[in-house]
């Protein structure tokens, strides 16, 4: 009886420590369109883009330059898109000449605001999206003069998008329009500022149209035909998702952010727009997101947690055809991926977030697509997503979101064909884990104690050959993310 007993106090103790297994067999179809060069971009409040970028007459931030060139994974495609908005756009106007604040304006847009961000933009060739003021129900000359501004003092060469408006689906309930305030009343006020401001002298198109964010009913439903009816009218579509919000002091976990609805929920959510945008070759795009929205959670948006949430939801966003990913932050915000400590600070604090960026950068990079792929594993938290490359690279990314595993997984990889030559692995981990704020590297760079935006570390590349199968095996840690490039 003792010697039962303690044979099945081994077996409990070998189950619990047994690794889990990820087996995942290759095809070669492809599941999603291309995904763009610029697809992670940044979101970032009116009155908040100048500690990011510095203030015009002098020089952009050299490390913020760095940081974003560190995206540039594609040759040809543009840089990373810079989205300036939030809230903060519906209480911001063009005032160059400082004049008196009307009620609800809380922040002057000059021409250093305008030109600052577009100096960024042209040292990284990437692009910018404004958001006008869209208070005045049917008085469109803010968002004109704001338009105007920008016409003479940057021109549009790098200009992607006008928004009008911030979540126009929330006025009803934050005071900027009544009560009762409709889908179709806002397409008759929309309709007014678009005309306005192509009357203005912006180039057509260059609307991006909606800006809604929140699943409200009528506006939620009235998109497929808003993107129709308005279709020459529109450079794209935006939409903003947050998985959780920490607004009013809620509390959210890390088990909530790594959980599938926070990642595959959300994509399954955007799928219909995305499906509808396609067919009309508007591009849809989530201009403005991130892990939890009203200013993020402390100890789940700024720690390793973020990033193993934000690899797998940027992938399940592609997979359903989403073009482009914001994050929204700045500053020292909780959220942000990248953090000053002050507006002239040069020295910048790259967040857990930045690392994911980088990484899916270079794993979607050469407008690589979505592989169907098939997966079994033993724990539904680790995430697998294969991609192909323009140029025909295969490429395989393997997610381990369970912080709680007790031993890591040991990952096969069967190729769609045979190949004698050896696959490239490459790891983003954190010393500390899940709940590290620093200490990360991928691919043994790191940016902890970066002054100038660029990694440090040799770049440590681990080749994997095949088995007598042709089969590509290799361990995951556990809370560590694996990107491998199979021949």
């Amino acid at each position: 009886m003792i010697i039962s007993a303690y044979l099945c106090l081994l077996f409990g103790l070998y189950l619990s420590l047994a690794l889990d297994t990820v087996q995942i067999t290759l095809t070669t179809k492809r599941v999603s369109q291309p995904i763009p060069g610029d697809y992670v971009g940044f979101s970032y409040e009116v009155s908040g883009i100048l500690a990011m970028t510095g203030k015009s007459p002098s020089p952009p931030k050299s490390s913020f330059i760095n940081l974003l060139n560190n995206l540039k994974q594609t040759p040809g495609a543009p840089g990373p898109n810079l989205r300036i908005g939030g809230n903060s756009a519906d209480e911001s106007w063009w005032d160059p000449d400082n004049l008196p604040k009307p009620p609800n304006i809380n922040y002057d847009i000059g021409p250093n605001d305008l030109i600052s961000v577009n100096n960024v933009a042209k040292a990284v060739n990437g692009s910018i999206v404004f958001d006008v003021d869209f208070r005045q129900a049917t008085d469109p000359d803010w968002a004109v003069n704001h338009v105007k501004g920008i016409k003479d003092n940057i021109g549009f060469q790098y200009v992607d998008g006008i928004e009008i408006g911030n979540e126009c689906d929330l006025y009803k309930g934050n005071g900027i329009r009544t009560s009762n305030f409709t889908f179709e009343e806002y397409e008759t006020q929309w309709e007014i500022y678009v005309n306005a401001i192509y009357a203005a002298g912006a180039p057509k198109p260059i609307i991006q149209g909606a800006t809604f964010c929140c699943l409200v009913a009528d506006f939620l439903n009235g998109l497929p035909g808003y993107m129709s009816k308005y279709k020459s009218l529109l450079s794209s579509v935006s939409y903003h998702r947050y998985p959780s919000d920490h607004c009013n002091g809620r509390v959210v976990t890390m088990d909530q952010l790594l959980s599938d609805s926070a990642s595959i929920h959300q994509a399954q959510i955007m799928a219909p727009i995305s499906k509808a945008a396609l067919a009309l070759k508007i591009p849809f795009f989530i201009g403005e997101g991130n892990s939890v929205a009203c200013g993020g959670m402390p100890g789940v948006s700024n720690v390793f947690g973020s990033a193993l949430w934000a690899v797998d939801f940027l992938l399940n966003m592609a997979a359903v055809n989403v073009s482009r990913f914001n994050f929204h932050g700045g500053s020292t915000a909780i959220y942000t991926a990248i953090a000053y400590n002050s507006s002239t600070s040069n020295e910048p604090v790259v967040r857990p977030l930045y690392y994911a960026m980088w990484l899916i950068s270079q794993v979607t990079s050469d407008y690589a697509s979505i592989l169907e792929s098939n997966s079994k594993t033993t724990n539904a938290l680790i995430k697998s997503w294969a991609l192909i490359s323009n140029k025909g690279q295969t490429r395989v990314v393997v997610v381990h979101k369970d912080p709680k595993a007790t031993a890591d997984a040991q990952v096969t990889i069967t190729p769609s064909s045979r190949s004698t030559s050896p696959a490239q692995l490459v790891f983003l981990s954190a010393k500390d884990g899940v709940n590290a704020e620093n200490g990360l590297e991928y691919a043994g760079q790191t940016f902890d104690g970066s002054t100038d935006g660029k990694p440090s570390g040799n770049r440590v590349v681990t080749n994997v050959n095949p088995n007598s199968n042709g089969e590509y095996s290799f361990t995951l840690p556990v809370a560590h993310i694996a990107y491998i490039i199979v021949p």
